[in-house]
């Protein structure tokens, strides 16, 4: 038996609420790192008035500003590809939800490798522009964030032609 309207209409609502789910603990990630781009620049843990301990947190400000902002940019594109699910084709809408969320999930590993990397994730073997050769973090977070870049990028330009095309009119 063929699908009902309202079986596509709340399988489409249940992606988004998986997806707004995931992104919202993308954002979540993202205050984390906010919180360890403060102590690592401090080099201590400081919530005054109650306490302040000095702390080593590896990595350099431009790696924790990332891991900072970059998972809740993440995140509000998952909330955004979220908003447009039920405008997508049901060929492309499950492959382009599960995609967004494996984006957040993915570069979220990307990010919080930097600050530990010797390359900044740019490459797992060596970078002649950092003169040096990547350690394990450059290449698990190179790899989290190449592995689903094409992906992502196919699944904005889907959401963009979803979008774009001309309504029929009823």
């Amino acid at each position: 038996m063929a699908p009902t309207i309202s079986d596509i209409d709340a399988r489409a609502e249940r992606l988004q609420d998986v997806m707004q789910g995931h992104a919202a603990l993308g954002v979540f990630v993202g205050l984390v790192g906010g919180w360890l781009f403060a102590f690592a620049q401090m080099q201590e843990v400081n919530l005054w008035p109650f306490f302040a301990f000095e702390v080593h947190i590896p990595g350099d400000a431009r790696g924790w500003a990332g891991a900072h902002v970059g998972p809740i940019l993440n995140g509000m594109l998952c909330a955004f590809g979220a908003a447009v699910v039920p405008k997508l084709d049901g060929k492309f809408r499950a492959a382009i939800a599960w995609t967004l969320i494996a984006t957040v999930w993915l570069n979220i590993v990307f990010y919080f490798c930097v600050p530990f990397g010797n390359v900044h994730c740019m490459t797992g073997g060596y970078s002649k522009t950092f003169g040096a050769t990547g350690n394990v973090f450059d290449a698990v977070g190179y790899w989290a964030a190449v592995s689903v870049a094409p992906f992502t990028m196919a699944s904005t330009i889907l959401i963009a032609a979803a979008l774009l095309r001309p309504r029929r009119s009823a």
